[in-house]
Parts: C-alpha cells; structure tokens; sequence
C-alpha cells in the first residue's frame, strides 16, 4: 500500500514541481548561491506553496505552517537571515 501511495506522490510532486514559473526564475537567479542545484528544488516546492495558498484574489485570513524536521547544513545557515 505505501509503495503506491509514495509513487503517486512522487508522479504528481514532479510534475509540480517541472511546471516552469517565469516570477520565480526571475527572484531564483538574483540568490546568490554557490551549488544552485542544492537548494533549488526546495525553493521551488515552497514558491510554489506559498503562491498555491496565497493566491492574491483571497480576501480571507489563510495560513500556513511549514516544518522542517533536518537542520540545515553550515552552508545554507549562512545564507538564513538572523531571527
């Protein structure tokens, strides 16, 4: 049962994730990263979320709450603002 459930997810978490986005293309190349291909699945799974909940047509409260479970690498901690 899992395995097909994880495959279905996969197929249509892909296919999400292919569809070309030219607004973010146009704020992705502006980050100055090192190893692009590192981040840029994530950036664009969570653009993509965000533009999904927050379509700008809402006039309802709506939110969102993103966890992440691993703690990101020295590398990427760098590049996070202070908070």
């Amino acid at each position: 049962m899992r395995s097909t459930y994880t495959q279905h997810i996969r197929t249509h978490l892909s296919s999400f994730l292919r569809e070309e986005d030219e607004r973010f293309a146009n704020i992705f190349e502006k980050i100055p990263l090192a190893d692009e291909g590192k981040y840029k699945t994530l950036l664009v799974y969570v653009h993509k979320l965000l533009d999904h909940v927050f379509k700008e047509t809402d006039t309802d409260l709506t939110t969102l709450h993103l966890h992440f479970e691993r703690e990101p690498d020295t590398d990427c901690k760098k590049r996070l603002p202070n908070t």
